[in-house]
């Protein structure tokens, strides 16, 4: 399983995103943001990402994310508050082991 480390997602603030899930179909989407979470304990890490979307709301589900570099992850998604602009929001949270976030897991 590939996930990315909170490094890569912060160097792709603002860049466009492509997402799709079967039920839901594709959109287009930003990283608007990348957050550090509380860690269950000194070996873990926890951080969110913040996806605003370039359309409707969407429900919650496991969709496929590519980034633009063309790297592909597979992520749990659920809809948050309303950006600052009022766009819908898709939300990932990461709970890994701090060791797996010194560069992506492939």
């Amino acid at each position: 399983m590939s996930i990315p480390s909170p490094a890569t997602l912060r160097s792709l603030i603002g860049q466009p995103f492509h997402i799709s899930a079967p039920a839901v179909g594709s959109f287009g989407a930003r990283l608007a943001s990348v957050v550090d979470g509380v860690p269950m304990d000194a070996d873990h890490v926890c951080y969110c990402a913040g996806f605003a979307l370039d359309g409707a709301p969407v429900p919650q589900a496991s969709y496929t994310v590519i980034a633009p570099d063309g790297a592909v992850w597979q992520l749990l998604l659920t809809p948050v508050r309303p950006g600052a602009d009022g766009r819908p929001v898709l939300e990932a949270v990461f709970h890994t082991l701090a060791s797996h976030t010194s560069g992506d897991r492939k």
